[in-house]
């Protein structure tokens, strides 16, 4: 995910489609879905908890997804398949942490910040130690590494973005070089054709 400094099938259920708590988060406007849908990359708007509320059609694409939200800690820490699809799993799931650790030192209130917590401390010993670091880390810019099952390795980078009249949200867009991007449009066609197939990785 992000560097701890100033940056950064069948019937099997896609990969992000655990349990999840519902997302408390501000509406998020239609205007903003369709500056995010016009993109042509993957996009995605997501909140304080690391629950993305919304995502284009690449950003579906990328994990496999068809609806939201999810949440991605919850994603990278409970599902065994998250250790394939980021290639840097450990290091993404530690900036994922330090993300939420900051989250709630600036929410210590926050009900549902405080549940996935608990959550995440009562099915994953990796999450209560990384917790007990007392890391934090705050969304500029960084690179995303993903192994895809249909796509094969994405290599992306991102920037971050808080929109004025949504500030509990982030914007996060990918980008990335002509290789990778050909990888996503074929991966999103053909995790598409699968959808219609009702087969899912």
């Amino acid at each position: 995910m992000f560097a701890l400094e100033a940056s950064t099938t069948s019937s099997r259920r896609p990969l992000s489609a655990l349990p999840t708590i519902s997302s408390h988060s501000p509406a998020f406007p239609l205007e903003l879905r369709r500056v995010l849908d016009a993109l042509s990359t993957p996009a995605f708007r997501q909140n304080d908890r690391l629950d993305v509320v919304y995502a284009n059609q690449l950003g579906r694409a990328v994990f496999s997804i068809d609806d939201v939200p999810f949440n991605t800690l919850r994603l990278q820490l409970l599902d065994p398949r998250a250790r394939e699809f980021y290639r840097d799993w450990e290091g993404a799931t530690r900036n994922g942490v330090a993300v939420l650790r900051a989250s709630a030192g600036r929410h210590p209130t926050d009900e549902n910040i405080a549940g996935l917590v608990d959550e995440l401390s009562a099915h994953s010993d990796f999450f209560r130690t990384l917790w007990a670091a007392h890391d934090v880390l705050q969304y500029r810019r960084g690179a995303k590494r993903y192994h895809h099952p249909l796509a094969g390795d994405l290599d992306f980078d991102y920037e971050s973005f808080r929109v004025n009249d949504a500030p509990a949200l982030t914007m996060l867009v990918y980008t990335a070089d002509s290789p990778s991007a050909r990888a996503v449009s074929y991966g999103c066609s053909r995790v598409l054709m699968a959808r219609r197939s009702s087969i899912a990785w």
